[in-house]
């Protein structure tokens, strides 16, 4: 199976990538170290500079950076680590077809989180500032070349966030591809499971309750999140056009969450289109169910970690009344979503039996057995 061949490398690589931040020269007490160094105290850390580790909650903007981007990663290793589980129950159980939804949902929505990364780390908005210090800088080549550990703070942390912007984009595409195979493997399989039933009216009447009232939940909440996404999205573009957005977006703080919350919206039309093929055109069996159940679980995720991303960090008030009330209210808005998904993922899980015998309109007399 090709999903354990990308799965288990991305999950290295983010560990890798996880480490290699949360070592970086980014949490260092300078002023310690300057003081030291003035008083003619040399202390080293193994590397040859006098570097102390500074972990307090007196946080810089760049430590705060660089804590959000270990945020992103342990979010991204944990999210990758549960992979396993679908990844174990593909084509296997009665409902094969649920269980290779499951995972192509899964998949797709954990490829939709590294590029949710990748836009929120890209930051737009410093690049045309680095191209202007490149060309003003008569010595940009051996700046370039410079020693990793002579970078200040601000250039550790643009290093770190490009580098794990590139590898995050270059895993999407590749968790893109594993799930289109998987749909397409998927969708060839016979409908299983479903065969020689009896219906009866008073398990027809039950199903049929659980089904409307699973429809209307549903629809309930991908409009809702529809709504949310555009309206802040729309909010943070007038934010963006006025002097308030134009002194916030110095690092592309503004830039960022336009294009994340662009995205989160092409993601939620998607759900909403896999639970109307669910709900209203009944057309796509067990493999539909299982795809909305996946993906509602994992896009959950998603949604808990833009609000990592974007969540005010800084312990100082007069920092927190500065910061960007769109993000906040972004961060807030998808921590709500985030539970009410995964909520729904839960119902769809408990009662996903009754939803692919309804999709497929075929009702089995009997108690109702949950089979994954």
């Amino acid at each position: 199976m090709i999903a354990p061949l990308i799965t288990l490398p991305t999950f290295i690589t983010l560990i890798v990538l996880f480490i290699w931040t949360a070592s970086s020269g980014i949490f260092i007490d300078n002023d310690y170290n300057e003081n030291e160094n003035n008083n003619g105290d040399e202390n080293n850390n193994g590397d040859g500079e006098g570097r102390y580790w500074d972990w307090d909650f007196n946080m810089r903007d760049e430590e705060l950076e660089a804590v959000k981007i270990l945020l992103n990663l342990f979010i991204l290793v944990v999210a990758c680590a549960t992979l396993l589980v679908p990844i174990g129950k593909a084509g296997t159980g009665i409902y094969e077809r649920f269980n290779e939804g499951v995972l192509c949902a899964a998949m797709f929505m954990f490829g939709n989180m590294l590029f949710a990364s990748f836009w929120y780390l890209a930051n737009f908005g410093r690049q045309e500032e680095e191209e202007e210090n490149n060309q003003n800088n008569d010595n940009g080549y051996n700046n370039y070349n410079q020693s990793y550990w002579t970078l200040d703070e601000r250039e550790l942390l643009a290093y770190h966030q490009k580098v794990v912007s590139y590898v995050t984009l270059a895993l999407a595409f590749a968790f893109f591809s594993v799930s289109a195979c998987i749909h397409g493997g998927a969708s060839i399989l016979p409908e299983t499971g479903s065969t020689n039933r009896v219906p009866q009216s008073q398990d027809q009447t039950l199903v049929a309750m659980q089904y409307d009232r699973m429809s209307e939940m549903w629809t309930l909440l991908s409009l809702c999140s529809a709504l949310i996404f555009v309206a802040l999205f729309l909010a943070a573009c007038i934010l963006l056009g006025g002097d308030e957005g134009e002194r916030m977006n110095e690092d592309g703080e503004v830039v960022s969450l336009i294009t994340v919350l662009t995205w989160l919206t092409i993601v939620t039309a998607v759900l909403m289109a896999w639970g109307n093929e669910v709900f209203n055109v009944k057309s796509s069996g067990s493999l539909g169910v299982g795809m909305l159940y996946g993906g509602t679980k994992y896009f959950a995720a998603l949604l808990f970690m833009v609000c990592a991303l974007f969540a005010n960090l800084s312990l100082d008030e007069h920092e927190r009344e500065e910061g960007c009330w769109v993000a906040s209210a972004t961060s807030v808005a998808c921590f709500v979503l985030s539970l009410l998904y995964l909520l729904f993922s839960t119902r769809t899980r408990k009662y996903q039996v009754s939803l692919i015998d309804s999709n497929a309109e075929m009702v089995k007399a009997g108690d109702f057995v949950r089979v994954v």
